[in-house]
């Protein structure tokens, strides 16, 4: 227990000492070169310059159009040169999405002998059937299974699921 009072003790006088010299470094840093209420010392040697009045003529800021060159090459780019965005080799046309259907499917038949989709349409507030290869507004069955069906249109695919309750 004593040893650990010790510790404490040194530490603190460790401490204590760093400070003080640390106050007396920041007293001889201000004292040497500026008093305490802000003015400087004047060191024997030292000329002191007198205040020059500049004329406040009539002076006018240059037109806006003089600093265009200044907008156009960009301060903080080490060329200097005016941002030019990458060209790409090839421009694809960006293909238009197509939109889904506003389908609902109800249910699959899937037996021996049929295999068909019934679908709610429900723009037209219809019920469409489809088997599969047959379309409707452009969209044809392609697949079907217990719990969806895929459609194609094109390039593009869509897969209704049975709503589950």
């Amino acid at each position: 227990m004593n040893m650990r009072n010790h510790r404490s003790r040194m530490l603190t006088l460790c401490l204590l000492a760093g400070c003080v010299l640390m106050a007396l470094v920041i007293t001889w840093e201000f004292g040497s070169s500026h008093d305490w209420n802000g003015t400087d010392h004047v060191r024997r040697g030292d000329t002191i310059a007198e205040p020059v009045d500049l004329p406040r003529g009539d002076f006018e800021l240059p037109p806006i159009d003089a600093f265009a060159e200044l907008v156009e090459r960009p301060l903080f780019s080490n060329t200097r040169r005016p941002y030019e965005p990458p060209v790409s080799a090839q421009k694809k046309p960006k293909a238009k999405a197509v939109p889904a259907p506003d389908w609902a499917l109800l249910g699959t038949v899937i037996t021996a002998e049929e295999l068909f989709a019934l679908l709610w349409d429900k723009r037209n507030r219809q019920f469409v059937r489809l088997e599969p290869g047959m379309d409707s507004a452009g969209w044809e069955l392609v697949a079907v299974a217990p719990a969806m069906i895929t459609l194609k249109r094109g390039n593009a695919s869509h897969q209704i699921e049975l709503p589950r309750f």
